[in-house]
């Protein structure tokens, strides 16, 4: 059953068998299928029309932008393809540098002297046309090159052919996308059926995005074809491939020995991609990496070998397949292979061919050795192969095997005074078809009577992140070359790893390694070393760093506690500290090669270490006189694990990480902690461990498996951190027990509270305590350190009760007062008893009070409480006090007809809801009476307290007046004259009179003198 399976890389068929084996390896990689199948740009590294151009020529965005970015960029109109090219190259150039060895640099010891550096004769990336994107970072195959010349494969002849970016030549004028690589000559049942007319130098999932070119020139006698430093899918490039194709018409000599193709290969480091099952490159378990070439139909082929191995040359033919016949990549470095496609019938027996790794002549001086390997492959699967030697003069020695593939073992020539001159050596092999066939290869090693001196390198090694470091070879030599690219007797290094000069000495050769360790930060020592300093409360003392260096910089560490006393500089070597709290200060220097120092100084406030369970024992115990333990040590039971991260990169670990697995003493279960840092220096403070405990830390390397990476472990009040150096290596880099080894704290306790009392230990902190009884201690723990009291606050008690006698509810009166007690109970006499409410007087023991005298009407609730460590109770009471009643007063009161009257016998303010009124006749309790008829109306005001006499009002009816009417107009005829308006009327002594008008009067006349109305 097939299925089409989308890729980035487009649609590829694969069998359903593969399709789940796939996923499950991917799945085992952490993220999801979809995530690995579909390359996704990081963030800094997708185009947007937004992008400032200072973000559209940025080196990361140029070079980790995916296909369908980088196809977008190249529509936008701010595009310059040259601009573009130039910083690629710029990038490339760099790259090279830091990766180490350079191509050109090639000795006699090498032998990879067939290795051809491009130059600028030959097509560079940017100027191949590749049909399928604007660049060639993946997945893509070059336009048909014609080669002018034709190229024999198997009998047919080729006069065009096509580059993939697989590691493969195309024979015509058809390229394809396939990074799926099959066996030859068949497919294995797990792989792709597809076949393809194409020459394999190494067919696998190359991708250009991080790392790498691929360079061709095209002459009238070759084809040559340079992959250099290239990486692997998705976008990878901590592992990289270098090698060389060449082809030849035939009749060239460019090869020579009758062969029109040689693969050479300078360095191998990755076999595999991701969409093979590999992790870092390697380990691939399906659709191997694939050397050799292959006809699309027939058994014509050419196989050299399987490939999914990284740091490994083991090497188990060119048809192993099996888990325990897989190749190591390494296996490939410096080796030559050359064979021949210009055969007709190629079912004739064909001659074994030579996998070699050695010019056919090598120039060396006396006292050098030359050590090589050959493989001869038979390209019969079937057939077997042997080697046999001769030498005209000495200095050789070889052994051999034999087998589908045989190897001349151990092969080394020694130049020495007796062998000066021409040293020929014959090698042939020979297969066991019919007829036998065989292939013979001459090396004549040249030993010039010349002894070079010997070659050192001086100089320091190690240097810090982005310093560096000058070293010498030792002198004697006609030139050198080092690794670094850089020519002379002296070399500038910045970077970290190997580093080797060659002297050279005429026609010989002298070569020197030496290692360069970069380390992050160095640790610059500090006065008194890493020993904390003790401290008691309240003093200050100096922290200082040794040495002379261009800046200092003192702060507390991130994290944790400190004090600097005000005012103390902190950029001279020292600072000063106070002792009011624990302090973890932190030093970071700069020497005058500008690498970066860093220390860490503690402070600790006493040497004692008080149990901080000991805080829990203040309080009450409130169910029986229990007994109490304390602790205390002179070091710590436990306290912090510390774990500092570094790395040479300011991003960090770049996601490797560590697991920190911690094993109590106690049996109980194992806690494991994860831990990563993304800048140059992070830390892992929350970890306590405790005496006893074992502890174990795990790193994980990540894909690129940086080898800047470094940790610092303080264990558990460690007075100097333990260094796990760069660089660390997946597995387990740490192992130890803590380092927390307490032991008892002496000093003397003080006990004060009820007797009887019993400490277990009265000379040390670490002791049990049992009451004598109820009641409050003080228990006090003298350290004699800074003579420091550690005091603790213990109460034994049983809930209270209260009641008050005779506690009830009480009417008072006038002046009169009411004495209380109160009947308490309180185990331990720990209570406080209060009273509250209106006009209480309680005595100085609380355990009676005077209620009262009060004024006017009051309604108070009086509460006695009682408080203790246990708990609250308390009574109550209300008190009613009620006065003398105010005297009532009525007066007589006159009734008009139809009228009514109002008595009110106590004013309003005198007034109170306490008051009972009785009215007769009516029999009403109102505090008013209102009424309409006349009569005698009597009233008693009384409360609880008093009665009133009964008071009395008459109310009169009043007769209605009768008025001796007069004339309504009055005509006063001269202004001297004035007239009197008189009015009589009945009940006289029961009315008043009042005139109005331009003149009063309040008798019964008026006199007139104005006009008017007279009323």
């Amino acid at each position: 059953m097939k299925l089409n399976y989308y890729h980035p890389k487009g649609f590829r068929y694969i069998s359903m068998r593969n399709f789940f084996l796939l996923c499950s390896i991917l799945l085992l990689q952490a993220t999801s299928v979809l995530s690995q199948v579909k390359y996704k740009a990081p963030f800094n590294a997708r185009y947007s029309s937004d992008m400032s151009m200072e973000q559209l020529y940025d080196t990361t965005f140029l070079q980790k932008m995916s296909k369908e970015d980088w196809v977008e960029f190249s529509q936008d109109p701010r595009f310059d393809a040259q601009r573009v090219s130039d910083i690629k190259t710029e990038w490339k150039e760099n790259h090279k540098y830091t990766m180490g060895m350079r191509k050109s640099l090639q000795s006699s010891a090498e032998a990879n002297c067939t290795w051809i550096e491009p130059t600028n004769d030959y097509e560079h990336p940017n100027t191949i046309m590749w049909p399928g994107s604007p660049g060639n970072s993946t997945d893509n195959y070059s336009d048909p090159i014609n080669l002018g010349w034709n190229f024999d494969f198997f009998g047919t002849n080729y006069n065009q052919v096509v580059l993939t970016t697989k590691g493969t030549i195309v024979l015509g004028n058809s390229g394809y996308i396939d990074f799926t690589p099959s066996a030859f000559p068949d497919p294995l049942a797990s792989e792709s059926t597809q076949q393809y007319n194409h020459i394999s130098a190494f067919w696998t999932d190359f991708d250009f995005g991080a790392s790498g070119d691929l360079y061709y020139l095209l002459t009238p006698e070759a084809l040559y074809v340079n992959y250099i430093d290239v990486g692997y899918w998705p976008n990878q490039g901590d592992k990289v491939n270098s090698m060389q194709i060449i082809i030849t018409p035939n009749g060239s000599d460019v090869i020579g020995g009758g062969n029109n193709v040689q693969f050479t290969y300078y360095d191998m480091q990755f076999a595999n991609s991701q969409i093979s099952g590999a992790a870092g490159g390697c380990m691939a378990t399906t659709n191997l990496a694939n050397v050799g070439c292959d006809k699309s139909s027939g058994n014509q082929h050419y196989a050299f070998g399987r490939f999914n191995i990284c740091n490994s040359d083991d090497y188990n033919g060119p048809y192993g397949v099996a888990a325990n016949q897989q190749d190591g990549v390494d296996w490939l470095d410096g080796r030559i292979i050359e064979f021949n496609t210009s055969v007709a019938n190629f079912n004739i027996n064909q001659p074994p061919v030579v996998v070699g790794e050695a010019c056919d002549t090598i120039t060396m001086c006396i006292g050098e050795t030359f050590d090589f390997e050959l493989t001869f492959t038979s390209p019969e699967s079937n057939q077997s192969t042997s080697i046999t030697w001769t030498q005209s003069g000495t200095g050789f020695s070889a052994g051999s095997t034999s087998g589908n593939y045989a190897d001349l073992t151990n092969a080394l020539f020694v130049a020495s005074a007796s062998n000066v001159g021409s040293n020929t050596v014959t090698i042939t092999a020979t297969d066991n078809g019919t007829p036998a066939a065989s292939t013979t290869v001459t090396y004549v090693f040249m030993v010039e009577e010349t002894t070079p001196p010997p070659i050192t390198i001086s100089g320091v090694t190690a240097i810090c992140a982005g310093g560096e470091t000058e070293l010498t070879a030792s002198p004697g030599f006609d030139s050198y070359t080092w690794s670094n690219g850089q020519q002379g007797q002296t070399a500038v290094v910045t970077s970290q790893g190997p580093i080797t000069v060659i002297g050279h000495f005429g026609n010989c050769a002298a070569v020197a390694i030496d290692t360069i360790d970069v380390t992050p930060y160095f640790i610059p020592l500090l006065e008194g070393g890493n020993t904390p300093i003790e401290m008691c409360p309240g003093q200050d003392t100096a922290i200082c760093v040794l040495g002379n260096y261009a800046t200092y910089e003192w702060y507390i560490y991130p994290g944790y506690d400190g004090e600097f006393v005000p005012g103390t500089p902190l950029d001279q070597p020292c600072a000063q500290v106070t002792g009011n709290v624990n302090g973890n200060y932190a030093i970071l220097v700069t020497d005058e090669n500008g690498c970066e120092g860093f220390n860490i100084k503690l402070v600790n406030i006493t040497e004692s270490f008080v149990c901080e369970t000991n805080d829990d024992n203040n309080g009450a115990y409130c169910s029986s006189l229990e007994s109490v333990d304390f602790c205390g040590y002179s070091n710590p039971a436990e306290d912090n694990l510390i774990i500092y991260g570094l790395s040479t990169n300011q991003n960090g670990w770049q996601g490797s990480y560590i697991n920190v697995y911690i094993y109590p003493a106690d049996g109980g279960p194992m806690e494991e902690y994860f831990f990563t840092t993304f800048a140059a220096l992070g830390q892992l403070t929350s970890i306590m461990v405790g005496a006893g405990d074992s502890i174990a830390i795990e790193y994980f390397a990540n894909g690129n498996n940086f080898q800047g990476n470094s940790l610092w472990v303080v264990n558990c009040g460690q007075t100097a951190p333990t260094i796990i150096p760069a660089p660390l290596t997946t597995g387990f880099v740490f192992n130890a027990m803590s380092t927390c080894y307490p032991s008892e704290l002496a000093g003397q306790w003080t006990v004060n509270g009820p007797a009887g009392w019993n400490m277990t230990n009265m000379n040390q902190m670490t002791s049990t305590f049992t009451p004598g009884g109820y009641g409050v201690y003080e228990l006090c723990f003298n350290d004699p350190a800074c003579s420091i009291d550690h005091c603790y606050d213990l109460v034994y008690a049983q809930p209270p009760t209260i009641s008050i006698t005779p506690g009830l509810d009480f009417t008072m009166c006038d002046d009169q007062t009411l004495n209380q007690s109160l009947n308490v109970t309180d185990v331990g006499g720990t209570g406080v008893i209060s009273w509250t409410g209106t006009g209480v007087t309680p005595a100085s023991d609380q355990m009676s009070a005077v209620i009262g005298p009060y004024t006017g009407y009051t309604q108070a609730t009086i509460v006695a409480s009682i408080t203790n460590a246990c708990g609250t109770a308390s009574d109550q009471f209300v008190v009613n006090h009620q006065g003398d009643v105010p005297t009532p007063v009525l007066s007589t009161q006159h009734l008009c007809d139809n009228g009514t009257v109002t008595l009110d016998p106590i004013p309003s303010n005198l007034d109170n809801p306490n008051l009972t009124y009785e009215w007769s006749p009516g029999n009403e309790n109102t505090s008013t009476l209102t009424v309409n008829a006349s009569g005698t109306y009597t009233v008693v005001v009384s409360n609880l307290c008093d009665e009133s006499a009964p008071v009395a009002a008459q109310v009169i009816d009043v007769a209605p007046a009768t008025v001796t009417n007069f004339p309504d107009d009055y005509l006063l005829e001269c202004s001297d004259n004035d007239l009197t308006l008189t009015v009589n009327y009945n009940n006289a002594s029961e009315y008043t009179i009042n005139w109005t008008g331009p003149n009063t009067s309040s008798t019964n006349s008026v006199v007139a003198d104005e006009d008017g109305n007279y009323c």
